[in-house]
């Protein structure tokens, strides 16, 4: 509790009748950074027109594969090496504006936009990721 669970592993919901798991307890922080705000919104949006129209709430979706796969890179950086990540941030924030930043986080970029912002970052650390991840 109080802690933004940032991990690339499947987060167990809580069950119970009547429950609607919502934020990080459904799963819906992204696990290299813990943006969860525009997940939340997306999902709620979602469920509140199901539960309207009388159908049963969806669970939120998951994230595609290239979003898991980013983010399992930047969590190995975030653990492995403090200088790598604060380069990589301090080049996120500097080379990017905030609705670009925000878009990806939301991941709601294309292929073309992701190109843009990971090619704003030092890429030697993203390749070591991927050597370690193979």
């Amino acid at each position: 509790y109080g802690e933004i669970p940032m991990e690339g592993r499947p987060h167990i919901p809580y069950y119970q009748n009547n429950i609607i798991n919502l934020g990080s307890v459904a799963g819906q922080t992204k696990p290299s950074t813990g943006y969860t705000f525009t997940r939340i919104q997306d999902y709620t949006q979602g469920l509140a027109q199901n539960l309207i129209q009388g159908f049963d709430p969806l669970p939120p979706q998951q994230s595609k594969f290239k979003y898991r796969y980013y983010d399992l890179l930047l969590l190995h950086i975030l653990s492995n090496s403090t200088e790598d990540s604060l380069r990589v941030f301090q080049s996120l924030f500097k080379k990017n504006n905030f609705d670009e930043i925000f878009r990806f986080l939301g991941e709601e970029t294309n292929f073309k936009q992701d190109l843009k912002i990971m090619s704003s970052v030092p890429y030697m650390p993203f390749f070591k990721a991927i050597w370690k991840n193979l």
